[in-house]
């Protein structure tokens, strides 16, 4: 759905899927070689950079799989693996993320984390500080995100699924261990 083929990748701006198994089957393996391919063929893609968005808990998780599956392919010193949860200084953060909006590469942070830099009433991040985080996360943005336990945002009213519904990537993947309706109304990231 995101990539069905070249041609397609050149001539649409993409869509979204939602990737639902259960616990264990390979959903994250899937998307290391998903991302890995599309990023070393950026010639023909056109992707760059890829945001995972995950649960605090997971996103070392994401950030040791990613060197675990790529440690020994060709060119993996060139493949940039960002995580700003560390970080504590907002202008820091700001920094990180706009270098991994220029360079490319793959930026991993958590819900939260991705909810407070997004958020522009946010009156403890500087104007500038914030117009650089709207660029790298809101708009234009990533060039692929995905959404890892996405049934965290079946209620569109929540405060993570509004700021998430304000990324203007269209090309999005949504993965989900817990069984979902066939019906992308329940995860409306997907589309």
């Amino acid at each position: 759905a995101c990539f069905e083929s070249l041609e397609r990748c050149e001539s649409e701006d993409g869509s979204g899927c939602i990737l639902a198994h259960c616990m264990g089957l390979g959903k994250t393996l899937q998307v290391v070689t998903l991302v890995h391919t599309i990023i070393k063929n950026y010639d023909k893609t056109s992707i760059n950079r890829v945001l995972v968005v995950c649960p605090l808990n997971t996103v070392l998780n994401w950030v040791n799989e990613f060197n675990i599956w790529l440690k020994n392919l060709e060119g993996f010193e060139d493949f940039y693996i960002y995580e700003i949860n560390k970080l504590k200084q907002n202008v820091d953060r700001a920094n990180k993320l706009m270098e991994w909006h220029n360079d490319g590469g793959v930026m991993i942070l958590s819900y939260d984390m991705f909810r407070n830099l997004t958020n522009e009433s946010n009156k403890s991040i500087r104007k500038k500080v914030k117009e650089s985080l709207q660029t790298s996360l809101v708009d234009p943005g990533p060039d692929l995100v995905i959404c890892d336990e996405g049934h965290l945002l079946k209620n569109e009213k929540t405060s993570i699924s509004k700021a998430m519904m304000k990324i203007r990537t269209l090309r999005r993947v949504v993965l989900t261990g817990t069984p979902l309706q066939n019906n992308l109304k329940e995860c409306k990231l997907a589309y």
